[in-house]
């Protein structure tokens, strides 16, 4: 073999004369900027993929309940922010499943907001979702909850583009761990003002970073590590994507 051709993204493909290392080496670092210049053009999240995953973490329940915060929460952990927003939600009785009025939806954020004040210590209620099952009466449909969430997903991601300026360009799993992020804390408390170590860590597109910044207190475990292991993923395809060019440029230095 007399040359060593090198195909980089967005150019010609170049045959250099295998006498001439220096050029082949400048040429392969050229292919590994243009690789790493292309995996960061602007990527779209498959929708599904995401709301799988949100869906997935939140759980769908059926009946009402307080997130650990204390708040009134419904369906697929859409939290109610007022009692006014509650009577707007079609829920039903949980054993009949007929549609409900105002005075029983009104009721019901009550009983459980005062349970709420009942319970909070520090600022907390130590208690999971299942502790209310009994208590409720009732419940926002599954395929309702759905839409909600689908469109509760979509309201927040578009204001993350338009406040994160490389977040078109993250990884595809990256933004499902950040929309992640935002759906279960909400804008409130997942900003950059709250969380600037991961803001900078993905503006960076350091993975490997942004995956220790992403740990949640009065979250669970599994939650926190499927967050976490989305981020860890790309590191382990950016290392066998690394390996594979180095082992490809030595092969091609070989043929020399």
């Amino acid at each position: 073999m007399k040359n060593f051709i090198i195909d980089t993204p967005g150019q010609a493909r170049q045959v250099i004369p295998k006498t001439n290392p220096t050029a082949v080496r400048a040429a392969l670092q050229a292919q590994r900027r243009a690789a790493q210049a292309q995996n960061a053009k602007p990527t779209w999240q498959h929708p599904n993929e995401m709301y799988d995953f949100i869906r997935g973490q939140e759980g769908y329940r059926d009946y009402s309940y307080l997130d650990t915060a204390g708040k009134v929460t419904v369906g697929i952990g859409y939290m109610v922010p007022n009692v006014e927003e509650m009577k707007k939600l079609p829920l039903v009785d949980r054993r009949s499943k007929l549609p409900v009025g105002e005075l029983r939806k009104q009721q019901e954020y009550e009983m459980l907001h005062n349970f709420a004040q009942q319970k909070m210590q520090n600022g907390k209620l130590n208690f999971l979702a299942k502790r209310y099952e009994n208590m409720s009466t009732l419940m926002l449909p599954k395929d309702v909850a759905t839409e909600i969430a689908r469109q509760h997903i979509d309201s927040e991601q578009e204001h993350v583009r338009n406040n994160f300026p490389t977040y078109n360009q993250l990884d595809p799993k990256a933004q499902i761990g950040m929309m992640d992020l935002r759906y279960n804390l909400g804008g409130k408390k997942f900003n950059r003002k709250n969380w600037p170590k991961l803001h900078d860590a993905l503006e960076k597109f350091d993975y490997a970073k942004a995956a220790n910044e992403v740990n949640r207190i009065g979250v669970s475990k599994d939650r926190n590590d499927a967050t976490k292991q989305l981020f860890l993923n790309i590191v382990a395809q950016q290392a066998k994507a690394q390996e594979k060019t180095t082992s490809d440029a030595s092969s091609g230095l070989l043929d020399f």
